[in-house]
């Protein structure tokens, strides 16, 4: 762990890339690092804008769920 003062500490946050999972947790770490923690939020690479404008440090993984077809439209093509 990287501790730079006392109490200051580095927080990994690790989401699920989706709306409801990213945003609001990405309120939280916003908070951690306007009070002067280190924090690092790894997300997929379509989230990546959001995390960086929050003046977060991003660590994007690959989104595999972009890969997987939509069931619905699935079978909107199948009948």
């Amino acid at each position: 762990m990287v501790m730079t003062e006392p109490h200051q500490r580095h927080v990994l946050f690790l989401s699920f890339p989706m709306y409801g999972h990213v945003f609001p947790s990405l309120t939280v770490a916003e908070e951690l690092g306007r009070r002067g923690h280190r924090v690092t939020y790894a997300t997929a690479e379509s989230f990546g804008v959001h995390v960086k404008q929050a003046g977060i440090e991003l660590f994007c993984y690959e989104d595999e769920l972009a890969s997987i077809p939509d069931r619905k439209s699935t079978r909107l093509n199948s009948s």
